[in-house]
């Protein structure tokens, strides 16, 4: 218990809060920095990807469709190809259109970072419910710190807002809430599809209500947002997209993606001594999915019961289902790392309870974590595959964790039921 005690004798200083205030400043500093040097970033990926799609989309356009009409596109703005967005991000986006590009672009980072902050912040206080502010404060700075939630802003993706939708889903279930659960993953899974594996966690918890609700709340979104957009979203964006049709972006960036897909597309050509053919296309999608299937099956086996377990044991299920997530989506970057806070966190709670049943798992944790910012900084690092390396090492140790966890009230479930038939006999006092 070296560790937990350290950390308890750090905390009783006076000089904790302000090492924490520091943390947090650094972490702003580096924050400025980041933006500072991407403030042209409005010009290219995705920011400008996302403003031409969804004012096409404004305007009456489909921008999945290949060949538009010069009548729905925007005026000034240069079409952008490609669109493989679903039609409720884009109708979200929508607003953002009616301002100039540049000043849509910084309000974007600024719900951006909002969605990252508030996202740590509850799940500091869901999992270690802190009487004082000093560990939300050392919790933001050390997020801020770590490289990869740079390249998300980079990038402008909605990483950070996926984020906070699926934590908020998360914490509103186990505080028994699933209506808004249910619609925080339905609006995350609309965005980007790939939450909607999520539902496997809330399938292990037998939050059935969050199920079931999450299921109608989609019905009614792909509604709202217009069936035909989505056939020309599934026609386009999905069948015919260039992402499917032209493999080149793949090869390029295998290094940079942690996608299964993308990963067993780069061992195949490597021993196919280059790139597979057309008729190899299957044993591709064949080894994908089996891939896809034992993390899913690994992930189920490892969080079933889980409901019964009590609110410390979901964090550690809900980090392996977000790495599960994140690891089976077709097109997955390393900035999609961020998605690891749940599960850190839940590591860090797990080992301030028993460092000799959680230290490996946390070492593994933490080994991976380093190795991914060193390949942030390295080119040739990053070439070894490091990122989906180290995602993989992460996942493992979330599984690891949660074994422990499972066993170890297990076992003082079963302790528990031997003894109270022996204290209510009065044989033990």
């Amino acid at each position: 218990m070296a560790i937990k005690a350290g950390l308890q004798a750090l905390s009783h200083r006076q000089l904790f809060p302000y090492i924490c205030a520091g943390v947090l400043i650094v972490g702003c500093l580096v924050l400025a920095l980041s933006c500072f040097r991407n403030r042209m970033r409005y010009r290219e990926v995705a920011m400008a990807d996302y403003y031409s799609w969804a004012a096409e989309l404004r305007l009456g356009g489909k921008p999945w469709n290949p060949e538009s009409s010069a009548a729905t596109r925007p005026l000034g703005i240069e079409r952008r190809a490609g669109c493989n967005y679903p039609p409720p991000f884009l109708v979200a986006f929508e607003p953002l259109t009616l301002l100039p590009v540049k000043a849509a672009y910084w309000l974007w980072q600024t719900i951006l970072i909002g969605s990252l902050a508030a996202a740590v912040v509850l799940l500091v206080r869901e999992i270690f419910a802190p009487t004082s502010k000093a560990p939300y404060l050392l919790a933001l700075g050390t997020t801020l710190l770590f490289p990869e939630g740079h390249s998300a802003l980079y990038e402008s993706e909605p990483t950070f807002l996926l984020l906070l939708l699926i934590v908020v889903a998360w914490a509103c279930d186990r505080r028994e809430r699933p209506l808004i659960a249910a619609l925080m993953l339905a609006l995350a899974a609309a965005f980007k599809v790939f939450p909607a594996a999520l539902l496997g966690y809330f399938f292990c918890r037998r939050s059935w209500r969050v199920v079931l609700y999450t299921g109608g709340f989609l019905v009614v979104i792909v509604l709202l947002s217009g069936l035909d957009n989505w056939v020309w979203f599934a026609r386009f964006g999905v069948l015919k997209s260039q992402w499917v049709s032209e493999d080149a972006w793949l090869v390029k960036t295998s290094d940079r993606s942690i996608a299964v897909m993308a990963q067993a597309r780069a061992l195949l050509d490597w021993l196919n001594g280059g790139p597979l053919g057309a008729r190899m296309a299957s044993v591709w999608v064949l080894v994908t999915a089996v891939v896809d299937f034992l993390l899913v099956g690994i992930a189920f086996e490892t969080c079933r019961g889980c409901a019964r377990k009590g609110a410390d044991w979901g964090d550690l299920c809900f980090g392996v289902w977000v790495m599960v997530s994140i690891l089976i989506s077709p097109i997955s970057w390393a900035h999609y790392l961020i998605f690891t806070l749940p599960l850190g966190f839940g590591l860090l709670r797990a080992l301030l309870t028993d460092e000799s049943v959680y230290g490996p798992p946390a070492a593994i944790f933490a080994g991976a974590l380093a190795a991914i910012a060193v390949a942030h900084f390295s080119v040739p690092i990053r070439h070894l595959h490091v990122f989906f390396l180290g995602s993989i090492a992460i996942f493992l140790a979330g599984v690891l964790a949660a074994r422990s966890e499972r066993v170890g009230r297990s076992r003082n479930e079963i302790a528990g039921e031997l003894r109270e038939p022996a204290i209510q006999s009065g044989r033990i006092c």
